[in-house]
């Protein structure tokens, strides 16, 4: 079992007091702390537990827990009031629940969870008024699943949090990746290049390289290169000062036949035809 379920197992709260109540506007007046965990479920209003250095805002069907001996005050609009459940109480596992707990109140509840709060909170009053061993008992298990409920909740909303910052990472490493592997053939097009040599000097997989250039771009990488190559071979065609056997070597291409045949095939025309102005290449 996990260290965190083993904390908790078999840990029952022990509830000092609880119920609904209109909170006393005593508690908006100053800082204060209770020897009690609190729980607080809004029935009515709007809450805003005060911290020492943070706020933490609390609308109707919302649940917020104050740790014990913590220094709080309670904020609201005196003009509308406020009504809330609220439970005092005990707890051995509590120190590492609420260091598990993280982000409150929790933000974006499914509406099945609500209502699961909801439902747990009836029934906490209604066991808790009846007054019998077994009813109190029974309280306390209550109290204690909806403990664990909002711990979930917080767990399952952190993990898919994290999942999305890591996607998010991962998004921008792969376009970071993509982007020098385009600054790399810009400069080394004139080279003999291969996929290992290009993933090499970029220090990742030759696959790794090959899957994210194609899926950011919708084309290879060595598509990018012909195009780059090509580009290049018919703006120095057009300059006329050399010949095709030197462009071709200048843009990466040891032989002239084959450098043409690429450039016909990009083209549409043979790179001679490259050199006359009044040509207008239609690209295949």
């Amino acid at each position: 079992m996990p260290p965190l379920e083993t904390a908790l197992a078999g840990k029952l709260p022990d509830i000092s007091a609880m119920g609904r109540m209109i909170f006393d506007p005593i508690w908006q007046q100053s800082m204060h702390r209770s020897g009690h965990y609190e729980l607080i479920h809004v029935i009515r209003g709007r809450l805003t537990v005060i911290l020492p250095r943070r706020q933490i805002p609390v609308g109707p069907g919302e649940t917020v827990l104050i740790p014990i001996n913590t220094r709080h005050r309670d904020d609201f609009d005196l003009a509308g009031g406020l009504e809330v459940f609220m439970v005092s109480f005990t707890w051995s596992g509590g120190p590492v629940f609420f260091k598990a707990l993280g982000t409150q109140p929790i933000p974006n509840l499914a509406p099945a969870t609500v209502a699961e709060i909801s439902r747990i909170v009836h029934r906490l009053q209604t066991d808790f008024i009846a007054g019998g061993v077994g009813e109190k008992l029974v309280a306390r298990a209550h109290l204690l699943t909806l403990l664990l409920l909002l711990l979930r909740e917080s767990r399952r909303q952190r993990t898919g949090e994290n999942r999305a910052a890591l996607r998010a990472f991962g998004d921008r490493r792969r376009k970071a990746l993509m982007m020098q592997a385009r600054h790399y053939l810009e400069s080394h097009y004139a080279e003999p290049l291969t996929l290992e040599n290009i993933a090499h000097a970029l220090n990742v997989s030759a696959y790794y390289l090959s899957h994210v250039f194609s899926e950011e771009n919708d084309f290879t990488l060595f598509a990018y290169l012909t195009t780059l190559r090509m580009e290049k071979a018919r703006a120095l065609l057009r300059d006329g000062r050399q010949g095709v056997a030197e462009i071709a070597r200048s843009v990466g291409y040891d032989n002239s036949n084959y450098f043409s045949k690429v450039f016909r095939r990009h083209f549409g025309f043979a790179p001679r035809a490259a050199c006359d102005f009044r040509v207008s290449p239609t690209r295949k």
